[in-house]
């Protein structure tokens, strides 16, 4: 069985994080074995929440890990709280990444051409650093603009590509009454895209894909797919999930549940 470390929160509502990475994984045969970086009520797009930071953890479970000599095929991160965890996962990834082990680094840090207002300079150098290190990063727009330099997709994905990550997919790029996600591997670059519902969420957000996304992508991939065939099948399974959700404030996130059993 493939085992597959996942670094991120979780959080009790919002259908985001380690919620959605776990049961992805899980459905697909994959081993998860969770590194909780912090615990919150519920995600932070909702008005309030209430959350405890689990920073000092991380270097904890990193020396216990390592006494017990495990093997990872796959290491996923996602959102991380600051730039001490940066820190600690930049060295969790030392120990642990083997040569022939994925990386797959969401760079979480912006959206809708802003950093979040949480996140400092320090913290988005350690998502670039984070980023050097991953063989397959999943950024959105403004993300793979921050992380390149470039405001044009195509110029920002090669960019990318050229710096020696092996393969970069832009995520949730709105056109018209789609979203799109552009794929850069292998000297190739293929877009796939599905419908989203106008009226549930300003621009086609909701909470939780983004994980989903990742999770999906880097499952197929450990299970022996290729990254435009996972990249597609991921697109087309949250397609559906929107689609099949009763979605009325986009912080609760889609029901991705009874499409479980299709992957």
């Amino acid at each position: 069985m493939k085992k597959c470390a996942v670094i991120n929160d979780i959080s009790g509502f919002g259908k985001c994080s380690l919620t959605a990475s776990i049961p992805v994984m899980s459905a697909m045969g994959i081993e998860v074995h969770p590194v909780v970086t912090g615990v919150f009520s519920n995600q932070t797009g909702y008005e309030n929440f209430e959350s405890v930071d689990l920073t000092d953890m991380l270097p904890k479970i990193t020396r216990r890990w390592q006494q017990m000599s495990p093997r990872f095929d796959g290491i996923l991160t996602g959102f991380l709280l600051s730039a001490k965890q940066y820190e600690y996962v930049l060295k969790f990834i030392d120990t642990f990444k083997q040569e022939d082990t994925l990386l797959l680094a969401d760079p979480v840090m912006g959206d809708n051409g802003q950093i979040y207002r949480t996140y400092t300079p320090e913290m988005v150098e350690g998502v670039k650093n984070l980023c050097t290190k991953a063989n397959i990063i999943t950024p959105n727009l403004t993300e793979v603009r921050i992380l390149s330099g470039e405001k044009d997709i195509m110029l920002a994905g090669e960019k990318l590509i050229d710096s020696g990550i092996k393969s970069v997919i832009v995520t949730g790029v709105v056109e018209g009454g789609s979203i799109a996600n552009f794929v850069f591997s292998d000297g190739d670059v293929k877009k796939y895209s599905t419908d989203f519902i106008e009226s549930a969420a300003q621009g086609g957000s909701f909470s939780g894909t983004g994980d989903i996304f990742s999770s999906f992508v880097l499952g197929k991939i450990l299970a022996g797919t290729s990254v435009f065939e996972a990249v597609e099948q991921a697109t087309t399974f949250i397609g559906k999930a929107i689609k099949a959700s009763d979605i009325k404030n986009r912080n609760d996130g889609i029901d991705f549940e009874p499409f479980l059993k299709e992957i």
